[in-house]
């Protein structure tokens, strides 16, 4: 299996960092939207961090399965972690595509810290996910809509952006990249 092209712009290296500290509050991981479960796997296996995965379609080939369909689901099996938990959505489909699945597990779910990756310019993350990104105080005039992004924000009573990373200062030229 391959990493996607932002997880390989990104780095390893970079990603493991954003997830130490993302994971350490010791809190049940949840990714929703884990497709193969690839990230998460390797994540896991590196970090000695599993991860929950939440998806409604696993490929057929998994490097980890998803354990729920939906996050409506994972919230029937295991109502005490909502608002008990750390959510990584990597790379959601994009805006055209999205029904606003990833702002409804952030909204479920009530995380204590969230790790997102996507982009700013509707390669990847729904109207109302981009909306949340870019309402975020310590965020305002941070990223723009050009952007590919990394970011973990703690949704504690500051609601404060922990680290960012802007890893592409270019959509339209990915764009164009992914059109050629």
């Amino acid at each position: 299996m391959n990493l996607n092209a932002t997880i390989t712009a990104i780095g390893l290296e970079i990603l493991g960092d954003f997830h130490r500290d993302f994971s350490k509050n010791g809190l049940p991981l949840i990714s929703v939207g884990s497709g193969s479960g690839y990230i998460e796997k390797l994540l896991a296996n590196v970090y000695q961090t599993p991860f929950i995965c939440v998806d409604p379609v696993a490929p057929t080939i998994c490097a980890q399965k998803p354990e729920y369909a939906y996050v409506s689901h994972l919230c029937m099996g295991r109502p005490a972690y909502i608002g008990a938990c750390n959510v990584f959505i990597n790379w959601p489909f994009p805006t055209a595509l999205n029904s606003g699945y990833d702002m409804e597990a952030i909204e479920t779910l009530q995380p204590d810290n969230i790790l997102l990756i996507i982009s700013t310019c509707g390669l990847s993350g729904s109207a109302r996910l981009l909306s949340f990104v870019k309402s975020i105080p310590t965020a305002n005039g941070l990223f723009d809509d050009n952007d590919f992004i990394l970011f973990e924000y703690n949704t504690g009573n500051k609601g404060e952006l922990i680290k960012e990373r802007v890893v592409f200062e270019q959509c339209a030229e990915a764009k164009n990249n992914k059109n050629n």
